[in-house]
């Protein structure tokens, strides 16, 4: 065998592997936060650089992504960048989360600790608090008590950090150096000089209030000229010429709109601070101040009102208030229980809104003696000055409703004697038996057309049928066999939901025979029998039960087995 030549023997060069420097690495993520609360020297940007660093000098991680939430605070976590986080790691896009250190996380000591010590771990997904020296994955951090504590101490640095700006507010407020952040309506705000300038948009529409308020129109029937105007209300002309921000309430002008102006103290020309205390910590509500702690600047700036027609309309206001206190003491007094019996149930048949429960009431305010009514607010808006204001009289309603309720009691219970017979009859009319009879009709037709297609076949496969009249045929039978299934499909249905329906009117009958046949008319009665009641303009009462659909499928049965 000749020997080959070296020179010409071909070599293959060894494969070179490709690797990739992020395989047998976790994907990281970068958790960036910076509030108010911050300092000066833990900004975004040396956050970042810490991160990044540590990432890349770590060996066992790379960047998968950076989430930073710019101007939220850490006492809580509705942060948009910590949510979007949370749901990619969630979706394990992410398998390690590092921070600067515990605070950036949050500052909330029993949520941090959730997160850290339960559904990281759960999530198996590491965590790392580069200047606070954490690694959740070594077991020594996993175990040590200095996480909760730094959690514990981030969570009370909050608490005193809202304090001090509390405080900080409450001083400004005091010496007067207050920077006016906000526009008031009928005002505008002059930055460069710090006051409020009237605007001639609105400052109008505040005047024509407290001019048609002082003649004695009250705030309802103004708010329902507002809107007949298509005046805009403060929020709307804010959200569209001050902030740009979408409106999501309501765009009408309302009775406590009105009332709102009209014992502001800024249109007297007055400045009123510290009037609330905002909550700074953990979205607590505001609470309000007490009127003799505000800090009040008189004449502070151009008044849209004289202060005479000012403390008019409010002491207006205050008798107003009195009298209407006055009226619903009165009332308790001469209806010493309130009847709340039909509390949340009665509608108006116009509004379709729940009617309220009033002392019946003179033209001067004071309450009659005679008793309540239900009473509909309506809504106040273009259509009406005061709501359709549909009443009707407590006891009437009373009346009413307990006697069709008996009436309905009386006929169900008959309605449960012949139900009762039909069972017992297993002719047709028996409208259960009726379904199974017609349903066994049709099981049998659906057979035979089965028998035959199969017939066809062996006609055509015996030479007897042509195929043309064996497809013809077979088309037909087939049709038939459908309709037929379809039929039964139907009759099954109707079968099964005619026995539910007995069984649950059995059920109703039973429980009203056990606990209310005898029992006084009572709220009791009303929750288990009733969903709502409506009043109509002529008084007519509509009861609308919660069986409804039972009692329907009831009648029509029971209607049924008397026509057979």
């Amino acid at each position: 065998m000749a020997r080959t030549s070296r020179r010409n023997r071909q070599t293959r060069p060894e494969a070179t592997p490709i690797v990739d420097s992020r395989i047998m690495k976790e994907p990281a993520a970068a958790y960036i936060r910076f509030s108010v609360e911050e300092g000066k020297g833990d900004t975004l940007e040396t956050q970042l650089a810490l991160v990044r660093d540590y990432i890349d000098q770590s060996g066992s991680m790379y960047l998968e992504d950076v989430y930073i939430d710019n101007g939220y605070t850490g006492t809580n976590f509705d942060r948009p960048e910590f949510t979007r986080m949370m749901t990619d790691v969630r979706s394990g896009k992410i398998k390690c989360i590092v921070v600067k250190d515990l605070s950036r996380f949050g500052r909330n000591f029993i949520e941090s600790g959730y997160y850290i010590e339960t559904l990281l771990p759960r999530l198996n997904v590491r965590f790392v608090a580069i200047t606070d020296g954490f690694d959740s994955s070594r077991q020594s951090d996993q175990d040590a008590i200095s996480v909760p504590i730094k959690n514990m101490v981030n969570e009370f640095y909050a608490k005193d950090y809202s304090k001090k700006i509390s405080d900080m507010n409450a001083s400004r407020r005091r010496s007067g150096n207050y920077t006016i952040e906000k526009a008031l309506y009928g005002y505008i705000v002059d930055k460069e000089n710090n006051e409020y300038v009237i605007n001639p948009d609105t400052a109008p529409i505040v005047q024509l209030i407290f001019r048609w308020y002082l003649s004695g129109i009250g705030a309802g029937a103004i708010a329902t000229r507002l809107n007949l105007l298509g005046i805009m209300t403060p929020k709307e002309y804010k959200s569209l010429y001050e902030t740009g921000e979408e409106m999501t309430s309501s765009r009408l002008w309302t009775h406590g709109k009105v009332l709102t102006i009209i014992v502001r103290d800024a249109y007297a020309g007055d400045r009123c601070l510290g009037t609330r205390l905002s909550a700074q910590y953990k979205n607590c509500k505001d609470v309000e101040i007490p009127r003799e702690n505000w800090i009040i600047y008189k004449d502070d700036h151009d008044p849209l009102v004289t202060r005479e027609d000012f403390a008019k309309a409010n002491q207006m206001f205050r008798d107003h208030v009195e009298a209407s206190r006055a009226a619903v003491l009165h009332g308790k007094e001469v209806n010493p229980e309130l009847d709340n019996l039909f509390s949340k149930m009665i509608y108006c048949g116009k509004c379709n809104r729940i009617m309220l429960l009033e002392a019946k009431r003179y033209r001067d305010g004071l309450v009659k003696t005679e008793g309540m009514a239900y009473v509909c607010k309506g809504m106040i808006g273009p259509e009406s000055q005061r709501g359709c204001r549909r009443s009707i009289d407590l006891d009437l309603l009373k009346i009413i409703v307990n006697d069709q309720l008996q009436m309905m009691i009386d006929v169900m219970l008959d309605q449960q004697k012949v139900i009762a017979k039909l069972r017992k009859n297993h002719s047709e009319k028996n409208p259960v038996q009726r379904y199974k009879t017609r349903l066994s009709s049709l099981e049998m037709k659906e057979i035979k057309c089965g028998d035959r297609i199969a017939k066809l076949y062996e006609d055509l496969a015996s030479g007897t049928l042509e195929m043309d009249d064996y497809i013809t045929l077979k088309e037909r039978y087939q049709k038939e066999r459908e309709s037929y299934g379809q039929q039964i499909n139907e009759y099954r249905t109707r079968l099964s939901l005619a026995q539910k329906n007995m069984d649950a009117f059995d059920d109703i009958v039973e429980t009203l025979k056990e606990k209310y046949l005898h029992a006084e008319f009572s709220r009791e009665l009303l929750d288990f029998m009733v969903e709502k009641i409506v009043v109509f303009d002529d008084k007519h009462i509509e009861i609308r039960f919660k069986f409804d659909d039972v009692l329907q499928s009831i009648k029509e049965i029971v209607e049924g087995g008397e026509k057979e």
